[in-house]
């Protein structure tokens, strides 16, 4: 039903990819050489490599636990020395390294050049060697590896931090090692990390994602989820390591909010605000919020307070509207919900003053959520603005079920869009309200969390791509 509906539309979707995402550097991918006979092209992201096992106990905000069997996947897909190993964004997450230096800035500011090349000597250190074991996949005959940055390790831009990756790896630059911008293309396939597409975690300027502070200071740009990321995620995760191995992510905040799990965080306050920066969040909640058109300005906008953010809940979720009261009550949590309260600007406030509207769960709305999908619009774009492009593919959703998106709604033939999953534990909320578990039986150690890891290979036959395919390991 959904690839009919997406059929009889591909016109109009067409265009609206096209003029959705005009504005996306895709015109500035780093271009792949090309070579014959074409090496395969195996594409993984999302590892995720933190602070490791400091002291042989591994840290709540390591997610990236399984050393052993990523090097067994090396081994076995490099030995035949014909791959080119694409790691497409996430690879590295800067965010939960030294979680201290982000914390004693204001939230809009990000890393320094220093401050990255700290954090990424850490994690060289804790994990040295699933280093060791990519530079000697790449090491292998005509075996390469290329590094897309994503949202995650956007820090990869930094000149220095690159110089000192090559040196980790030992690798010639742009012979073996290759470092791209936000996308990379080659022979027909077109590569990035997906955080383009996601309103939340987006970065104005993708390909130099640079801003100066007051004091001229060049420092790395932020969004939404690298904020709450910083002031969320890396606090709760000290109690609750499993809470961002959750998919949908927000739908586990908003899992654990509706059923009064108490974080005892003074930055569990910041939620109630961080919760409305972001649609998909309120989607989870079953509410939206509605946009002001540029014919409907506010009437009046009330004072930008607590309490009159909490009155927009009040009328459609009265029970949310009472947990995230609940975040405040003491004098500190009132300060901290405050400062948040401060990074809304005047004119997100003001948009906020339509009001929500509570949607019911029904299936027709779960449908029209996915006929917006804006990976699929964007790969759409990308096909029709390009076409020596064959196949795209993007990360960053840690998708479990993705599958391969056949882009021939957009009047194509033999196109193809998929996700790479990811290389961590994942576990759907939807499973894990089914199993009956309480959030205190959760561990990413419960046979619960699968350990299934995914990866996109692409072969050739001769000049021409072939249809990818989306496999586990092991």
């Amino acid at each position: 039903m959904r690839l009919l509906f997406l059929r009889r539309t591909s016109v109009l979707i067409a265009v609206l990819a096209v003029t959705v995402w005009a504005t996306h550097a895709q015109d500035k991918c780093t271009q792949g050489p090309a070579e014959r006979p074409q090496n395969r092209k195996i594409v993984i992201s999302d590892l995720h490599l933190g602070i490791g096992n400091p002291g042989g106990n591994w840290s709540p905000l390591e997610d990236f636990r399984f050393p052993p069997l990523f090097r067994s996947f090396l081994e076995a897909k490099g030995s035949s020395g014909n791959t080119d190993l694409i790691i497409a964004g996430d690879f590295i997450d800067f965010w939960q390294v030294l979680p201290e230096l982000d914390e004693k800035r204001a939230p809009q500011l990000g890393s320094t050049e220093a401050e990255s090349l700290a954090k990424l000597d850490v994690v060289l250190f804790q994990h040295r060697d699933t280093f060791a074991a990519l530079k000697r996949f790449a090491q292998t005959g005509k075996n390469r590896l290329i590094i897309i940055p994503g949202n995650h390790d956007v820090d990869l831009f930094w000149p220095r931090v690159q110089e000192r990756l090559q040196r980790e790896f030992g690798l010639p630059l742009n012979q073996k090692l290759f470092f791209t911008n936000s996308c990379y293309e080659s022979q027909g396939v077109h590569v990035e990390h997906g955080q383009q597409y996601d309103e939340a975690n987006r970065f104005k300027n993708p390909n130099a994602p640079f801003v100066p502070d007051d004091n001229g200071t060049r420092r790395l740009e932020t969004n939404w989820g690298t904020v709450f990321m910083s002031r969320f995620y890396n606090k709760v995760e000290l109690d609750l390591p499993f809470i961002d191995n959750l998919t949908p992510e927000l739908s586990g905040i908003v899992w654990a909010v509706q059923n009064n799990v108490i974080f005892s965080l003074r930055q569990m306050a910041r939620l109630s605000v961080m919760l409305i920066r972001d649609q998909k969040a309120l989607a989870q909640a079953k509410v939206f919020a509605r946009k002001l058109g540029a014919d409907e300005p506010p009437k009046k906008v009330p004072e930008k307070t607590l309490d009159n953010l909490f009155k927009l809940y009040d009328s459609v979720d009265p029970e949310l509207a009472k947990t995230l009261r609940a975040t405040v009550q003491t004098e500190a949590d009132r300060k901290e919900a405050e400062s948040a309260l401060k990074e809304i600007s005047a004119e997100e406030w003001a948009t906020l003053q339509a009001g929500f509207e509570k949607v019911e769960p029904t299936e027709t709305l779960e449908n029209t959520l996915r006929g917006r999908d804006p990976y699929i619009q964007g790969a759409g774009s990308i096909i029709i603005s390009k076409p020596a492009i064959s196949i795209v593919v993007m990360a960053h959703t840690h998708e479990l079920d993705a599958d391969i998106f056949p882009l021939d709604v957009f009047g194509v033939r033999n196109k193809w869009y998929v996700n790479t999953g990811c290389w961590q534990k994942v576990l759907k909320v939807g499973t894990a309200k089914a199993s009956g578990r309480r959030w205190s039986d959760l561990s990413l150690d419960d046979p619960l969390f699968p350990l299934r890891f995914s990866y996109v290979t692409i072969d050739y036959n001769g000049d021409q791509v072939m249809r990818p395919s989306r496999s586990f390991w092991p």
